[in-house]
């Protein structure tokens, strides 16, 4: 929970200042780059910030869209406002920033597939059961594993016929 508030923190920190350069604050172009970057590596909340994160490299590029969004200054204090609001409210809620792209991330998966590679999995397991102890059974070709490692979550291994893996 410590670390969560801390980004949070961060997140308001650069939000306060591109609002307060927005209207005519002069800030430091290392200190808009070091948050920014620092931001874009964090990676529960590089994918939820404003787009225009990601592209204004630096304040130059950043006044250039401040100027072109508002002439005014409230009408930039309400575009960031409303720009970081998704994620601060990410932030701010019970969970993970994580729920929503890992939720949206598994949808993708096909449950008759995952199904079926399961099927296999159990059959195998089976087959294995059945067979004598003692006896050292291995592929005669080169294979992938898939492996549960909770309800959620497989990873598929790859084992060439000697049991290793394989070289990169």
């Amino acid at each position: 929970m410590h670390q969560r508030s801390e980004l949070l923190e961060k997140v308001e920190t650069f939000q306060n200042m591109l609002i307060s350069y927005a209207t005519g604050v002069p800030h430091d172009d290392e200190e808009y780059k070091k948050l920014r970057e620092d931001l874009l590596n964090e990676p529960t909340v590089k994918d939820i910030l404003p787009r225009f994160v990601r592209t204004c490299r630096d304040v130059k590029q950043f006044w250039a869209l401040m100027k072109q969004k508002s002439d005014r200054y409230q009408g930039r204090r309400l575009f960031l406002w409303e720009e970081f609001a998704p994620t601060l409210q990410a932030l701010e809620q019970p969970g993970s920033p994580a729920d929503k792209p890992v939720s949206d991330l598994l949808a993708q998966f096909d449950p008759e597939h995952i199904h079926q590679i399961w099927e296999r999995a159990l059959a195998r397991r089976a087959a294995d059961r059945s067979r004598p102890r003692g006896l050292s059974w291995k592929p005669c070709a080169s294979t992938y594993w898939m492996k549960m490692v909770s309800p959620t979550r497989m990873i598929a291994t790859y084992q060439d016929c000697t049991g290793s893996l394989p070289k990169r």
